[in-house]
């Protein structure tokens, strides 16, 4: 009987709708609509004798709440107080408490603590969802627990291990991932990839997804691939032979997923990308999402510090987040005179004649003009600061120079060889005004794209640059190789995602003509040239992910991995056969505009979804590609990552791959400003 009420969680919130229209409702929706309804479901479902309960959560849990919804919107269902499980809580035994933690020891061990005896019990009842599986051995530690046994009413996994912080992309939030995958210290990467499998395996069951799982041969996707296919497996058996009665996935037509390492592509998160959210999360100083910044207070020149959280609950950060800094600047400054001119309470603020019936329908609308004034002055702020950014830390030349050597032409497209580059480089290195950080971002940059690269060279450049710290710079470049950059005096062909798309995608040396070549749709004009000089590289996963969108990825590098309850077989499975093309958003020179006003067509895709995982971070302009294929192929492509990269993060990293231990993650995601962690 314990066994039995201990393992009541094969269920799910929202089990009562029948299987088949959960899964026609899943796959048209939002990767963090479907958390935050998941997340409300379960705080609705726990019903008590009052009406009301406590939330516990653990530090994770928190996370992945606050990635999706409002702390305020779970308040709203019955909840009379959050508490984090890691403290002290004074105890409440009239009322139920609702846990929602991840199945660690430690979280085992304080749940056994809030329940030792009848006398000591910190609650009356306790529901307990778990963020993933719970383990064998944990379930034994609390069936011999008989008195908490008899206080818990529900016991369920939620298979809620990754945070949901874009409409199609997220994180298992790991920023330890590259380390443990890429140091020499690392073992392997082994502990990495099961952290890794259970993340996917919860954002494969809350996308009601059972995909076909492709990964380059050779590589440690591919061991990841394997160990998630069987995982699936287990899964699924798990379930008993009449399955899981609300993960029924697409089987006829499956979704793809699309695994990489970060090691098959460690150039695009050294170079500065410039559109908007990229540039923000380079040069401004945040705390994860959350930006402070000095803001006009009331007439005056008095100014006061303000907290401003950069994520999808601020339409104009949607709308913004994927241009050019160029077409941002203009963009918010267009809206927000159309704002000025429209809106009521701006006329009457500006002191214009109003009747009566005006002056009441602005008084109505004061709160949301207030708020919006405020976003727009925000971003007007943030986009002027970011030019002005540019300018003082010299990013102009910076840029050139990276993309010259990344494409391998100038922006007239006379190609650049590494003999010529090292004077100009030399230059700019040895030139006050260019950020150490910058510094050495150019100098990785230079090993990893130049042909023929020798040591004398590298030392010609550190030489220049001046390191503060030399021998901590020199050791940074040597770790290189650990996420696959090798240098030698003979000219040599890269590796992994480069290998695998060079001669097939010439964007390496940055023709617009042949890239639209490539992804051209029938009907369609060809595209001009890249309205920006310092834009003109495309990160190779673009392509990868237009191949596979295609079911054109090459068999002979990607292996496809197929479980028991998949479907297909071999380099290119029957439903990416019948996959339609699409023209790539980046092929069209400028990016493709990211705007809430566009209709939301997620309810009539063109196909199914193309998942995209990249093992040890991904950059912000990879995440930017996945919108804009989005976008123009109508089908979702929803991309995943350890952890969101910024450079600085990044450099930090590779820096830090000889050592034991990772570097310390300090610009983890806060919480929204409406919720604030529990006291």
């Amino acid at each position: 009987r314990t066994e039995t009420k201990m393992r009541r969680f094969s269920g799910e919130a929202g089990e009562g709708r029948g299987p088949r229209r959960m899964a026609a409702a899943l796959t048209s929706k939002a990767v963090n609509t479907l958390v935050r309804e998941r997340l409300l479901a379960v705080v609705k479902e726990v019903r008590t004798a009052t009406g009301w309960k406590v939330l516990v959560v653990d530090q994770h849990a928190v996370r992945v709440i606050s990635s999706a919804c409002k702390m305020g919107e779970i308040i709203e269902e019955g909840v009379t107080l959050v508490e984090k499980l890691e403290i002290e809580r004074q105890p409440d035994r009239a009322v139920e408490a609702l846990y929602l933690m991840a199945p660690t020891e430690a979280n085992i061990d304080r749940l056994l603590m809030d329940f030792p005896e009848p006398s000591k019990a910190k609650y009356a009842h306790a529901h307990v969802y778990f963020t993933t599986h719970l383990p064998n051995n944990l379930l034994s530690k609390l069936k011999h627990n008989a008195f908490l046994v008899s206080r818990v009413r529900t016991m369920r996994e939620l298979h809620l291990q990754f945070l949901a912080s874009e409409r199609l992309a997220y994180t298992l939030d790991l920023p330890d991932a590259l380390h443990n995958l890429f140091s020499s210290s690392g073992g392997g990467g082994g502990g990495a990839q099961e952290d890794i499998v259970t993340g996917l395996l919860t954002v494969c069951v809350t996308l009601c997804e059972r995909p076909v799982i492709r990964a380059k041969k050779g590589s440690k996707a591919l061991e990841t691939a394997r160990k998630l296919s069987l995982a699936l497996d287990h899964f699924e058996q798990q379930s008993g032979a009449g399955g899981n009665p609300w993960f029924k996935p697409n089987r006829e037509s499956p979704s793809t997923l699309l695994i990489v390492d970060r090691s098959d592509d460690p150039l695009s998160p050294l170079l500065h990308e410039y559109t908007y959210q990229a540039m923000v999360n380079d040069v401004i100083p945040l705390q994860g999402e959350r930006y402070t910044y000095q803001a006009a207070s009331g007439a005056g020149s008095q100014r006061q510090e303000k907290t401003v959280f950069l994520n999808e609950a601020d339409p104009l950060w949607v709308k913004l987040r994927h241009l050019h800094i160029a077409d941002a600047i203009n963009t918010v400054l267009s809206d927000f005179d159309r704002f000025t001119k429209e809106n009521k309470a701006a006329h009457m603020a500006k002191g214009g004649e109003v009747d009566i019936k005006q002056m009441s329908d602005a008084i109505r609308s004061l709160p949301q003009y207030t708020e919006l004034l405020g976003k727009y002055s925000m971003h007007i702020e943030l986009t002027r600061k970011c030019m002005r950014l540019h300018e003082e830390m010299k990013l102009e030349e910076v840029a050139t120079l990276e993309q010259n050597m990344a494409v391998g032409q100038d922006p007239q497209g006379k190609a650049t060889k590494k003999d010529e580059v090292i004077a100009p480089l030399v230059k700019l290195l040895s030139e006050g005004g260019v950020a150490e950080s910058d510094r050495v971002r150019l100098v990785m940059v230079f090993i990893i794209t130049q042909e023929g690269v020798t040591e004398s060279d590298i030392d010609q450049l550190v030489q220049a640059a001046r390191f503060t710290d030399e021998d901590a710079v020199v050791q940074s470049l040597a770790n290189l190789r650990l996420i696959g950059v090798q240098y030698k005096s003979a000219p040599e062909k890269p590796t992994g995602m480069l290998s695998s798309t060079l001669n097939k995608f010439p964007f390496i040396k940055g023709s617009a003509e042949l890239v639209s070549g490539l992804v051209q749709m029938p009907g369609k004009r060809a595209p001009e040239q890249f309205d920006y000089d310092l834009s003109r590289y495309r990160p190779p996963l673009q392509f990868v992910m237009q191949e596979a969108l295609n079911g054109k990825l090459d068999g002979g590098a990607y292996e496809s991995v197929v479980g028991k309850g998949g479907s297909g077989g071999g380099s290119v499975t029957r439903a990416e056969a019948k996959k339609p093309s699409a023209k790539a958003g980046w092929a069209a020179g400028k990016p493709a505009r990211d705007s809430p006003a566009k209709p939301d067509r997620r309810d009539e895709r063109a196909g199914p979804r193309l998942l995209v995982f990249c093992q040890g971070g991904v950059c912000f302009s990879e995440l930017r590609a996945g919108y804009e294929l989005s976008d123009r192929s109508n089908r979702d492509v929803v991309v995943g990552s350890t952890e969101f990269l910024n450079p600085s993060r990044y450099v930090a990293s590779i820096g830090a791959l000889h050592a034991d231990s990772p570097v310390p993650k300090q610009d983890a995601p806060e919480q929204r400003s409406d919720n604030e962690p529990p006291p």
